[in-house]
């Protein structure tokens, strides 16, 4: 994407792994607490850019399970909103 993108859209694309998530609910909970801590966050808002609804339902379960596991040091200020 060499002389398409901007410098910043560049920037945005190299920095987008940095907070994603991929995996089990008990991989995606570290990486969440990780992310929190790392930005001292009060909110959180998870997205799936995944085309099949089915898989994409699943993504947002596995957030919400990897959510609830999460200690309540950690979650005692971020709250899921969606089916529990």
């Amino acid at each position: 994407m060499d002389g398409v993108w901007s410098p910043m859209q560049r920037q945005v694309v190299d920095d987008a792994p940095a907070c994603s998530v991929i995996g089990s609910p008990e991989t995606v909970r570290p990486g969440i607490e990780s992310f929190v801590a790392q930005t001292d966050a009060d909110e959180l808002l998870i997205t799936a850019q995944i085309f099949d609804h089915a898989a994409r339902v699943r993504s947002f379960e596995i957030a919400a399970a990897a959510m609830r596991m999460l200690p309540e040091r950690t979650n005692s200020h971020l709250e899921f909103v969606g089916q529990r």
